[in-house]
Parts: C-alpha cells; sequence; structure tokens
C-alpha cells in the first residue's frame, strides 16, 4: 500500500473526511484507528527515503550552482585578462602611431632642411662658378686683344 507522502495524506485526509461525526460534537469523530496508525505508519517509512531524495536534489543544485558560479568567475577572468590585452594592444599601437608620426615629422623637417643647404650649396656654387668664368671670359678676351695686337705689330 506504499505510495508517496502526498498520497499517503492524501488517503489520511479522506479516511478522516469520511469518518462519522459525533453527534454533539461537530469537529469530532470516529476513525478506524488502525488504518489511521498504518497510513501513518507508512508516512513515517516513506518520508526519510523522499527527505533523502530531496536533500540530494539540494545537494545536486547547490553543486550546479558551485560550479556555474566558478565557471561564471573563471569567464569574468579571462573577459577582464581579454580587455586588459586589448587595451594594452590598442595602447601599443597608439603609441607606435605616435612615434611613427614623430619620426616622419623629424624626417620631413631634415628633409627640407637638406635641400635648404643643398640649394644654398649649390646656388653659391654657381654662383662662384659664374664670377670665374666672367673674370677668365675677362682675361681670355683681355689675353685674345693682346694676342691679336701684338701679331698685328708683327706681321705688319
Amino acid at each position: 500500500m506504499a505510495g508517496t507522502t502526498e498520497e499517503l495524506l492524501g488517503k489520511l485526509c479522506e479516511l478522516i473526511e469520511g469518518a462519522f461525526s459525533l453527534p454533539l460534537g461537530a469537529d469530532r469523530c470516529i476513525v478506524n484507528r488502525d488504518k489511521a496508525l498504518g497510513l501513518i505508519d507508512e508516512i513515517k517509512n516513506v518520508m526519510p527515503h523522499e527527505i533523502t531524495q530531496a536533500r540530494l536534489i539540494v545537494e545536486r543544485c547547490n553543486d550546479m550552482t558551485a560550479k556555474a558560479k566558478k565557471e561564471a568567475a573563471a569567464i569574468e577572468r579571462q573577459a577582464g585578462e581579454r580587455a586588459i590585452m586589448l587595451v594594452n594592444d590598442h595602447k601599443i599601437v597608439q603609441e607606435a602611431r605616435n612615434k611613427a608620426a614623430d619620426i616622419l615629422e623629424e624626417a620631413k623637417t631634415h628633409d627640407r632642411q637638406l635641400r635648404k643647404a643643398t640649394n644654398d650649396f649649390v646656388g653659391n656654387t654657381l654662383k662662384k662658378l659664374d664670377e670665374q668664368i666672367g673674370k677668365s671670359h675677362a682675361d681670355i678676351q683681355k689675353a685674345y686683344k693682346q694676342f691679336r695686337a701684338a701679331s698685328k705689330a708683327a706681321h705688319g
């Protein structure tokens, strides 16, 4: 006649509800003692098993909750580490870009300085060359005139 605690309590309720009421006390009744005690004994026998099962279920739930919390903490830790890595990578990339921009600007400045120095050097060199060529040209013309004059005097 074993069943679950709920079933057995239901049978006990049916037994009490179906019992004969006493004539002067509506809240009192006559119950078959053996049946009532038998149902109570069965409930006592079934309850430890159901309580054990309930405890096992609670333990499993607690274990699953603890495991889920550990997994969540691990995921959160990994996400934090990944975020820090991404931030650091971003910082490194940004620092590299800034450094590259500084190097490029420095190279442009150096290029402008070199171009100016080169232009100044070439301009000065050409000017000196022009002056020397002009002087040489004047010397050549003078020498030519002297040569012609000497040649005319010698021939006639």
